[in-house]
């Protein structure tokens, strides 16, 4: 299997699930988030684990043509950067992730949930 292929169904099916999950079950995701960014250690192995995947899909998918494999490399960027952020700035990502949440989660991850879908249905 082609490693676009392969990402983008991974991709795709993460953001269908989570962004599901965050319009269906708000109140939960908020509380959970917050109890998140209550353990140092925790926000710490989560950016290191994001960074780590970020380095793999950069490294591994770092294609820049005019197609939709263009979308898997800046989600392999956008996935490093998260990384970093958790890393070296937790209290900005904490009151980020609180005002997104809050202010305009319907939105947000109702356009994630098209875009998982389109990204899923564009690796058959």
């Amino acid at each position: 299997m082609d490693a676009s292929i392969f990402l983008a169904r991974v991709y795709g099916l993460y953001f269908i699930i989570m962004a599901a999950l965050l319009l269906i079950k708000s109140d939960y995701c908020v509380s959970i988030i917050r109890d998140l960014f209550q353990n140092s250690t925790l926000v710490f192995a989560i950016g290191w684990s994001t960074l780590i995947l970020g380095i793999l899909v950069v490294i591994g998918h770092n294609i820049w043509e005019l197609n939709w494999k263009t979308i898997i490399t800046v989600f392999g960027y956008l996935t490093l950067l998260k990384g970093v952020a958790l890393l070296y700035f937790p209290e900005i990502m904490k009151r980020y992730n609180f005002s997104s949440i809050r202010n305009v989660h319907f939105v947000l991850y109702g356009t994630l949930f098209v875009l998982g879908i389109l990204i899923f249905y564009l690796s058959f």
